[in-house]
């Protein structure tokens, strides 16, 4: 593993535990929709923050609809609009699955 994989694999057990703390309070606390979503965007900025910051950049020069961008765009929507901790948990898989690809690959 390099020191960018490794970096990737912290920040995916950070917000791993961001995802357990705050539907531990979902449940305990019985949030309000729209906190919950909040809350539940933590750990998306935790784990994707280099995601929004291209996105954030390609709004700058101009290239709203980007791929960053769209991605972005479409991880709000199901974190908003279905149960938070399946979206923000499938996109824990896709890093994982990313990132274990690229060890596949350095491998061979």
């Amino acid at each position: 593993m390099n020191k960018k994989q490794k970096t990737m694999l912290y920040r995916i057990i950070i917000a791993a535990v961001l995802v357990a703390a705050v539907t531990v309070l979902e449940k305990i606390l019985e949030l309000n929709v729209w906190i919950a979503a909040v809350l539940y965007m933590v750990p998306y900025f935790v784990i994707g923050y280099d995601i929004l910051k291209k996105a954030w950049k390609g709004i700058l020069k101009r290239q709203v609809f980007d791929e960053n961008f769209l991605h972005t765009k479409k991880v709000c929507e199901i974190v908003q609009r279905t149960k938070r901790c399946w979206a923000i948990t499938s996109y824990f898989l896709v890093e994982l699955a990313r990132q274990f690809g690229l060890a596949l690959r350095k491998e061979r």
